[in-house]
């Protein structure tokens, strides 16, 4: 028996190319930023990072032979993109808008990971777009500790869904990540490190829990080993990275809370 013709009409639905939204997840905060990002510049806090940067650039060692209050990883990268493009105002803002971009794109494979539809996952890529780093526009310690925190976490969560060997890589990967945001600013990076804690009941397997702990530690354990490394590379002692890392930060935090 033949079927209504009304039942045998398609309606051709809305293509959307699955690479589509996760690039636009990347691209319009990047360009975002870089426009707004070369409007001003605050010469208080933007010059922290450029100063830092042209710094290392001329091979002078974080809190060895300079002091910033944070930001030893945004200096870091800030002399490569010098190092790369010189040390000029593009270069800066460069630099904020490519984490800009990344925070984003990270935001939109985040939502995804929970099935987020890709234009739901979209639009609340591009609105952290508009408030991560596009309102600052330079290089600056507390988003980049937000977003290696939020790159940890991700990590951290992702990993339960991989296959075994790739759960491997992604929980080893965690440890170094969180270092990195440590070494951007003590803050919000210790939270993060609090809420990753706290979340292992949740993201760790029944089946390989022990396994999953295993190299979780192992990528804590290098990323101290590493941190180890670096206070070599910069000459200090453990007394003085304690001071500087903790003790400063300590009594900074303890006289904003008093106010």
């Amino acid at each position: 028996m033949q079927k209504p013709a009304s039942s045998q009409l398609r309606i051709p639905a809305f293509f959307l190319p699955n690479w589509l939204p996760a690039t636009l997840s990347f691209l319009l905060p990047f360009f975002y930023c870089l426009y707004f990002g070369r409007i001003g510049f605050n010469p208080l806090d933007s010059s922290i990072v450029f100063d830092g940067g042209y710094r290392i650039l001329q091979g002078e060692h974080y809190l060895a032979d300079f002091f910033a209050p944070a930001g030893y990883v945004p200096s870091l990268v800030q002399s490569l993109f010098f190092f790369i493009l010189g040390v000029n105002w593009f270069a800066l803002c460069l630099h904020a808008a490519l984490f800009n971009g990344l925070f984003c794109w990270l935001g939109f494979k985040f939502l995804r990971l929970y099935k987020a539809p890709p234009l739901l996952a979209l639009g609340y890529a591009l609105l952290s777009g508009m408030v991560f780093y596009a309102p600052f526009g330079t290089p600056f310690p507390d988003q980049h500790s937000f977003f290696f925190s939020f790159l940890g976490i991700f990590l951290l969560v992702s990993g339960s869904r991989k296959s075994v060997r790739r759960g491997r890589l992604t929980w080893f990967a965690t440890g170094p990540v969180f270092l990195l945001a440590f070494l951007s600013k003590p803050i919000p990076a210790g939270y993060a490190m609090v809420l990753a804690v706290l979340l292992l009941p949740v993201v760790l397997k029944r089946d390989n829990w022990k396994q999953g702990l295993f190299w979780l530690f192992l990528g804590g354990l290098t990323g101290l080993l590493l941190m180890t490394l670096i206070l070599q590379i910069w000459r200090l002692n453990l007394d003085q990275a304690w001071y500087y890392f903790w003790t400063l930060a300590a009594q900074t935090g303890a006289e904003r809370l008093a106010e």
